[in-house]
């Protein structure tokens, strides 16, 4: 099974100043998190698969908080042109 970010072009290396943008809040929440997560082991540890399922459980409890952090990112954030 091929990683899913491999294949999307706002998760590639040379893209990544595209997570900066004012649109990509979603885009860079999940690479922040998933970064994050890795200070409790490999991706494919034990571990690091509890820490997301986690995450994902407190995400769900807190989504309404997630309107207000995007609403932010958009004020503080550019959209620069595109190479």
């Amino acid at each position: 099974m091929k990683a899913l970010w491999k294949e999307t072009p706002k998760f590639k290396k040379e893209n990544r100043e595209e997570l900066f943008r004012k649109d990509s809040f979603p885009q860079a929440m999940a690479v922040y998190m998933h970064e994050l997560l890795h200070e409790f082991g490999a991706d494919a540890s034990m571990q690091f698969r509890i820490a997301i399922l986690a995450m994902n459980y407190r995400i769900m409890e807190c989504s309404e908080k997630l309107e207000s952090y995007e609403k932010e990112w958009s004020e503080y954030t550019t959209s620069p042109p595109l190479r």
